[in-house]
Parts: C-alpha cells; structure tokens; sequence
C-alpha cells in the first residue's frame, strides 16, 4: 500500500514516476515487466 504518501516516487533504474495516477501505475507496471 502506498497510503503514507500522497505523491509516491518510484524510481526505477533511469525511470522517475510520481504519481499514483492510472498511467503513472501503467508506465510502472511496463518498466517492471
């Protein structure tokens, strides 16, 4: 759960996503794959 943050920031290799939006999770879920 990402509940404690309002805007969480994931960073994933060279990636930046902050955001819990639809397409942020959607960008996220395509870099993890």
């Amino acid at each position: 759960e990402y509940t404690f943050l309002k805007r969480p920031v994931l960073i994933l290799e060279d990636n930046i996503f902050v955001g819990n939006s639809e397409k942020v999770v959607k960008a996220v879920a395509e870099a993890l794959s």
